[in-house]
C-alpha cells in the first residue's frame, strides 16, 4: 500500500512540477499518461466539445507527451521499477485515422501492436503510453486518453480496466 501511494504522490508531484494535470490509464501492467491540463488550455474546444489539434498545436502537444512521458519513466526508474516509454517517436504501438477533418490531428485508434506491449511485459517491464498514435503517413495524432486506454485493454485482451483521475 505505502508504495502505491508513494508513486501517487510522486506522479501528482511530477504533474505540479510541469504545471500539469494528469490522467493515468491503468490496464494490466501498463499504463498510459496524458497531459490532459496541458490539452485543455492549449488545444481549444471544437465539434461536440471535442478538442481540435491544428498542425501547430500537434506539435505542442506530442512534445508536451512525450516529455511527462519520459518523466514518469524515470520516476519509476528511480524507484526500481522497470519502465519502458511508448510514444509516436520511441517504440510507436498505437495505429489510428483520423477522427473528424473539423477536429484536425485528433484520430481514433485502429490497430495497436500489442506485441510490442507484451514483449515489455514479458521481460517484466511496465509500458508508459502516451496517448497518440501514427497514421499511414506516419503523421501523429493525438488521441482522447480514455479512448486509447480501451483500445489498449481490448487488443491486450485485459481482464481489468482501471481509470484513475483526478
Amino acid at each position: 500500500m505505502r508504495d502505491k501511494k508513494h508513486l501517487v504522490d510522486h506522479s501528482n508531484k511530477l504533474a505540479e512540477n510541469a504545471k500539469e494535470k494528469a490522467l493515468f490509464r491503468v490496464q494490466r501492467k501498463p499504463v498510459e499518461a496524458g497531459a490532459h491540463g496541458t490539452l485543455n488550455y492549449t488545444i481549444k474546444k471544437g465539434v461536440n466539445k471535442n478538442k481540435i489539434a491544428d498542425e501547430k498545436i500537434i506539435k505542442i502537444v506530442e512534445d508536451v507527451m512525450i516529455e511527462f512521458n519520459k518523466e514518469i519513466v524515470d520516476a519509476l526508474k528511480k524507484k526500481t521499477c522497470k519502465a519502458k516509454s511508448i510514444t509516436v517517436r520511441e517504440n510507436n504501438a498505437i495505429y489510428v485515422q483520423q477522427k473528424n477533418k473539423e477536429l484536425g490531428y485528433v484520430g481514433s485508434p485502429t490497430r495497436i501492436d500489442d506485441k510490442l506491449i507484451k514483449n515489455f511485459i514479458d521481460n517484466d517491464f511496465v509500458p508508459i503510453i502516451a496517448p497518440m498514435g501514427l497514421d499511414e503517413k506516419m503523421q501523429a495524432y493525438n488521441i482522447n486518453a480514455d479512448t486509447a486506454a480501451g483500445a489498449l485493454a481490448v487488443s491486450l485482451k485485459s481482464r481489468r480496466l482501471l481509470l484513475m483521475t483526478d
